[in-house]
């Protein structure tokens, strides 16, 4: 494995791993659930480099997810041709 891979897989793994303390950190601190949502969407767009971030809660009776929270860039219109 050439070192310019092994750079990139240790930057993808720190970029996971500063996403997974920023998602306990808010779990620790945000105790409403709407809050939480839009911060754990915010921290993996801003800590971890993604996109766009989403959250989807299900609907009850149905195999339906609604988005709650969005962060980062969608001008594709992804989330609403993945959630109509």
């Amino acid at each position: 494995m050439s070192s310019a891979v092994c750079r990139g897989m240790i930057a993808r793994l720190t970029r996971a791993c500063a996403v997974l303390s920023g998602f306990s950190s808010a779990m620790n601190q945000i105790r409403d659930r709407r809050r939480l949502f839009d911060e754990a969407c915010s921290i993996a767009v801003g800590h971890g480099s993604y996109r766009m971030a989403w959250v989807g809660v299900p609907e009850a009776g149905t195999n339906e997810l609604s988005p709650v929270a969005q962060a980062g860039f969608d001008s594709s219109g992804y989330l609403k041709e993945l959630v109509p």
